[in-house]
């Protein structure tokens, strides 16, 4: 073993570093060692390769790939590309062992689309079965979960079931929608009323068909002091009413008339709020 290795070029710091990944593949080494070497004669930084099956790694033999006529080292191709070292694209790749086979035109293919639609390398590292697609499947779902509203598209819609992916676009669209909606109504209140941007979602998306009237209410109620005020957004209309209305003296600007607190419509308490 200790001689294969000496011969393939391995230093002795890398043979006792790798020593597990050398004996475990003791009665193999030879010959992974020859398909590892034949994209690279430095395969120091490759080895966790050796944990392949040799059906995968002999596909090296037949591959050679080349640029201009000259030899390239596809691995290390991918792992400059996603921005990670050859070492920790190996152990990657020890999980998807399929992309050894990949030609550096298929590489390149995938790569460029995957960043046309701002996938994170990260998200790529981690799910390297990707190239297992083709650019024009990538383009075409990638398309697809953009116009739905998806902002930060990820490698699972690539293997998504059609159900799954229509699921979530229907997700992406009530959101949209409902951001649409009450979006100016957040932005309203938390500027008006000095109120946090989060304390308004919270009130607003409790009761969002009724954002009208906790406009209204939280008007009046700006002019109370302490949180506690906040309490009584979802109270009966009535009792709304009669709080306010022992706390301080209305007048015209506060409570203009019975319309500002409709009598006809109650928001739930915190009780129903389940």
């Amino acid at each position: 073993m200790i001689t294969i290795a000496n011969n393939a070029g391995l230093s002795v710091s890398s043979i006792v570093e790798n020593l597990p990944i050398l004996i475990e593949n003791i009665n193999s080494l030879e010959e992974k060692i020859a398909c590892i070497k034949n994209i690279d004669d430095d395969i120091s930084e490759m080895l966790s390769l050796l944990n392949i099956n040799k059906k995968y790694l002999s596909v090296l033999m037949f591959n050679e790939e080349t640029i201009e006529g000259k030899k390239i080292n596809k691995i290390k191709y991918l792992a400059d590309e996603l921005h990670c070292s050859v070492h920790t694209l190996c152990e990657y790749i020890e999980k998807e062992p399929s992309v050894i086979a990949l030609s550096i035109r298929r590489i390149k293919e995938v790569i460029k689309t995957l960043k046309e639609f701002d996938y994170e390398l990260k998200d790529i590292l981690i799910a390297l079965w990707v190239f297992n697609y083709n650019a024009r499947t990538i383009h075409r779902r990638s398309s697809m979960m953009k116009a739905a509203g998806m902002k930060k598209i990820m490698p699972w819609i690539l293997r998504g079931s059609i159900h799954e992916l229509s699921n979530h676009i229907k997700t992406l669209k009530k959101t949209e929608m409902l951001e649409e909606i009450y979006g100016k109504h957040v932005d309203f209140l938390s500027k008006k009323l000095n109120m946090t941007e989060d304390e308004i979602k919270f009130y607003v998306n409790r009761a969002p068909d009724l954002t009208t009237l906790l406009e209204e209410r939280l008007k009046i109620l700006q002019q109370l002091r302490g949180k506690h005020r906040l309490s009584l957004l979802y109270c009966n209309s009535k009792i709304f009413e009669t709080v306010v209305k022992s706390t301080y003296k209305p007048n015209t600007k506060t409570i203009p008339d019975d319309k500002t607190i409709p009598d006809d419509k109650t928001i739930p308490d915190d009780t129903d709020d389940k």
